[in-house]
């Protein structure tokens, strides 16, 4: 998978193209069009990227809400006092330790596929923002 930022790079060099730097008037037509078609397929791959990047982060709310679904039930029959939990208190609390760190992680790679993605695009930012959002 390609990163965005790699894109958006590819991007401002297109748009670059468009200029000539020793003159400051644009290029002509057929150079205009080579860097338009550059520029579309830059935007392209930034949409195929993006489309990953959902699913992606879609999956990783999906697991991030099934571990705390099973850290309320722990939780809530740690409060009750239930007589299972009083036989079964070590591997309760190493299951409990274990969700903990799986979450974590989820956030953490969650926090690292936006990061990833935050540079320089606002628009981008605020898409990937939303995702992440509860």
């Amino acid at each position: 998978m390609v990163s965005t930022k790699y894109l958006l790079y590819k991007i401002r060099l297109s748009q670059r193209a468009l200029v000539d730097p020793t003159t400051g008037r644009p290029q002509d037509i057929v150079a205009l069009r080579r860097a338009l078609d550059a520029s579309e397929e830059a935007l392209t791959s930034a949409r195929t990227s993006m489309g990953a990047m959902r699913v992606q982060i879609n999956v990783l709310q999906g697991d991030n809400g099934v571990l705390q679904s099973e850290l309320d039930l722990v939780h809530d029959a740690l409060e009750s006092n239930a007589s299972w939990l009083n036989q079964e208190g070590f591997s309760v609390v190493t299951a409990l330790h274990q969700i903990n760190q799986a979450m974590d992680s989820l956030g953490a790679r969650a926090r690292a596929v936006l990061e990833e993605h935050d540079e320089g695009d606002p628009a981008l930012s605020t898409a990937l923002g939303r995702f992440l959002k509860p």
